[in-house]
């Protein structure tokens, strides 16, 4: 061990190199050249496996398995941390299609203070831009400080929720703690389970206890709390995830099952109950018609998002598989090993779970506007996690005392070898390349849009931010009056929720050119259908939006490189019948 310590450091300084040259070939100048999948994962490969002979040479006794699998994880760890450091930057457009308006939903909880006037509560998210909202506190942050903010909340939440999972489980073993710590996280962006839900799972990940119901009630009650103001369909999660808990815990013993299953479902109905109030009330509260928060069960569903397509290459269903299979089969192991030594009802109430979690998952993204990763089945991965864990580590509780089945450690091994590798797989296809424009052509584009707005503003007209709203947030734009209504994001989930109401009020404003000029991406008439990445999504707007706008409206200015369009009314009467 002596010699090891004296000498590790030339692995620790190669591994240091090794993965920040690797990070900036795929995330920086040059990572257009690296977009391939495979490209990066030969990359990946040897990079670990000269890992691995370093650390074999620096500590000749160490597990060839377990150095294996630390580089793995390790390279993997650095590199996702990696994806979110490009985006911290002060450029004052988004940066993906939903990034300006998050932060414009989030300054709607200090709308007084920034615009003057009274703004509604986010619809979408309210939970994740109450988070966002925070450095709002502080007036004037420029933009990259809120970036950097909730590149924070991703990881640190992230980080806390794997912490917990792990410390249930009580592994002795250091590396082995460390490296489930690595595969813990990994496996939780691979969804990924975003990090505004995770807070509604932490107060029963953090104090679960079978022996204290009312306690555990109260922590699935503030979970329930979070969850309602988060995602309808994550309002069951935290009473699931302590039934899970509950099931993996507590032995049958000489208790009928209505008697052993009364507990998880006092904590299901109550769970479920009061995320319901708190959705209902938050409806209520946050200025929006309260009808428009149905709009998610009213939107179309996208069957074939199952299957593999142009959204998502994969399809939900094959992709879930995938990514099940590892954690199926480590159950499975740990079941046959361990000789089935749980009482059925125990078997059925986890079982359940997971379908009634795997079936919601599917049919949530089957909805327009989703289903291009596996994120809606994040709870159902997070359930397959906690069981999978408990049974591997032996931290379940068996009914019968039944001598444990020898298996080939070779077959374990092959096992979580398969794990890791999935989860670098999945963790190599995230990212890319950062290239923005240069800070003159942003400048240019900031002048010109300030010009027409100020010019507008003089003549008395109004001007409407469809997109790019953020550029009044954080004061890119001057002087210029906030118009609530039709923020992009609000406008496409409206669109494809079929709110008629709200949709024919915007098409008579459009028609009476209330807005003098109009901040947009390039509006296009042109339908694409189910062969481009939401074509879906892109038909029902340009039918719904961009049709409407370009009747009565006509683009004035486009600019290279940046997706703005600025749109004034037409002169002619009889351009739209």
């Amino acid at each position: 061990m002596q010699r090891a310590n004296n000498k590790l450091w030339i692995y620790w300084i190669w591994f240091a190199a090794s993965s920040i040259a690797y990070c900036w070939l795929l995330l920086g100048p040059f990572g257009d050249h690296f977009k391939s999948l495979s490209v990066r994962v030969e990359l990946m490969a040897i990079l670990v496996f000269s890992s691995v002979l370093i650390l074999r040479i620096t500590w000749p006794g160490y597990n060839l398995l377990r150095a294996l699998t630390a580089s793995m994880i390790g390279f993997a760890i650095i590199y996702e941390v990696a994806t979110y450091l490009p985006a911290i930057n002060n450029y004052p457009f988004t940066q993906t299609w939903s990034e300006g308006s998050a932060f414009y939903f989030a300054s709607a909880y200090f709308s007084e203070q920034i615009y003057e006037l009274s703004v509604d509560l986010p619809l979408i998210n309210p939970s994740r831009h109450f988070l966002l909202a925070i450095p709002f506190l502080i007036e004037e942050l420029p933009i990259g400080v809120h970036r950097l903010w909730e590149v924070l909340l991703r990881l640190l939440i992230t980080g806390l929720s794997v912490y917990l999972l792990v410390r249930r489980l009580r592994i002795d073993d250091k590396f082995v703690r460390w490296g489930f710590f690595g595969f813990v996280f990994l496996y939780l962006f691979q969804g990924p389970v975003y990090y505004f839900l995770l807070l509604s799972i932490i107060p029963v990940i953090w104090g679960f206890d079978a022996s204290r119901t009312n306690k555990t009630l109260i922590l699935i009650l503030l979970g329930s709390v979070w969850a309602g103001t988060s995602r309808v369909n994550w309002i069951p999660v935290p009473a699931l995830l302590a039934a899970t808990y509950f099931f993996l815990e507590v032995k049958m013993d000489d208790r009928n099952w209505l008697r052993y299953l009364k507990t998880p479902l006092i904590w299901f109905g109550s769970g479920i109950a009061v995320g319901l109030l708190t959705w209902f009330g938050y409806a209520q509260i946050s200025g929006q018609p309260v009808d428009n928060f149905g709009i998610y069960f009213s939107s179309n569903m996208l069957w074939y998002r199952l299957l593999p397509n142009a959204t998502f290459p994969g399809g939900v269903l094959l992709v879930t598989l995938l990514a099940s299979l590892p954690m199926l089969g480590i159950i499975a192991l740990s079941l046959y090993r361990a000789g089935f030594n749980y009482h059925w009802i125990r078997h059925l109430g986890i079982a359940s779970i997971l379908l009634v979690l795997f079936t919601g998952g599917m049919i949530v993204s089957t909805k327009i506007g989703g289903g291009n990763n596996i994120h809606n089945l994040d709870a159902y991965l997070l359930i397959l996690l906690v069981s999978g864990s408990y049974l591997i580590l032996n931290r379940s509780v068996p009914d019968y005392d039944f001598p444990e089945r020898e298996l080939p450690q070779t077959v374990v091994n092959v096992l979580v070898i398969t794990a890791v590798i999935m989860l670098v797989l999945f963790t190599l296809q995230d990212g890319r390349s950062s290239k923005l424009p240069p800070d003159e052509a942003t400048a240019n584009v900031l002048l010109t849009i300030q010009e027409n707005a100020d010019q507008t503003i003089s003549e008395g007209g109004k001007v409407l931010f469809i997109a790019e709203r953020q550029l009044l947030t954080f004061n890119e734009i001057k002087a210029v009056p906030l118009l609530p209504e039709y923020e992009r994001m609000d406008l496409m989930e409206m669109v494809m929720g079929n709110n008629e109401p709200y949709l024919a009020e915007f098409r008579e404003r459009i028609r009476n050119q209330e807005y003098a000029l109009i901040i947009s991406e390039p509006l296009v008439d042109r339908i694409k259908g189910r062969g481009v990445q939401f074509g879906d999504e892109n038909d029902v707007y340009v039918r719904e939006v961009t049709r409407p706008v370009l009747c009565y409206y006509e683009p004035v200015k486009d600019f290279q490189k940046f997706p703005i369009q600025l749109l004034k009314p037409r002169a002619e009467d009889d351009t739209c019948s």
